[in-house]
């Protein structure tokens, strides 16, 4: 008795959901379910109602930001899918209310094609990601998308110095090595090579490239959507 009670709590929820919660739901279904993944007027068709025509996707240096359904598809989604395949998606937290949302989640993935210039390790690496949005009414116009790759590159270094995310007998590209000497420097302190340079600015979001911190970002087009 006491268990069907709960489930139905689970599933009915004493209060109201917050539109964006629903909105933000339903579009993340449609991606981790891997619908219509490579089919442009299948995929753009359900992705379209819960998005404005000039909504922002902002994500980190190495991936970009875009503005509109199309430059997202073919700037970030196809990247992605080309980078990693077996994905499972794993949600953490999930907060919103009316007009703006945030998650925290992991993609359990095979990386098997490069990704902002790194290249594949072949093996299974936990993707970390973080989503802020801001909606119009009830359709996402801002997107902020945090990958971690200094992580992914973490997972990479210590897969290639016998960590064990490598299947017997795969080694991961010479690049690989390179990238993993960068990402040392750029954590120890000042950058050793220009290598070290380069890891150190990919850690930088790609809205920052005109010095604002994306939370500076998302607040201000906060504001700028409470005025309208």
């Amino acid at each position: 008795m006491y268990l069907a009670l709960i489930l139905a709590m689970v599933s009915s929820p004493p209060y109201d959901i917050p539109i964006a919660k629903k909105v933000i739901r339903a579009m993340d279904d449609i991606i981790s379910n891997h619908i219509a993944v490579y089919d442009w007027p299948a995929w753009s068709a359900a992705m379209q109602p819960f998005w404005t025509p000039d909504f922002v996707y902002d994500s980190v240096y190495g991936i970009g930001n875009f503005t509109g359904l199309k430059a997202w598809f073919d700037g970030e989604h196809v990247h992605w899918n080309h980078a990693f395949d077996q994905v499972a998606f794993n949600q953490l937290i999930f907060v919103a209310e009316a007009a703006t949302a945030s998650t925290t989640t992991y993609a359990a993935a095979r990386w098997y094609g490069a990704l902002a210039g790194m290249p594949p390790t072949g093996g299974r690496v936990h993707v970390r990601i973080c989503d802020f949005y801001r909606l119009q009414g009830e359709r996402i116009s801002y997107n902020w998308m945090m990958l971690d790759l200094p992580d992914v590159l973490r997972q990479a270094c210590a897969a290639r110095r016998g960590g064990g995310c490598l299947h017997r007998g795969q080694h991961a590209a010479a690049p690989l090595e390179r990238a993993c000497a960068a990402l040392s420097a750029a954590a120890g302190g000042p950058p050793r090579s220009a290598r070290g340079a380069a890891a150190r600015r990919r850690l930088v979001p790609a809205s920052t490239r005109d010095g604002r911190h994306p939370g500076a970002l998302f607040a201000a087009h906060a504001a700028r959507g409470r005025r309208g």
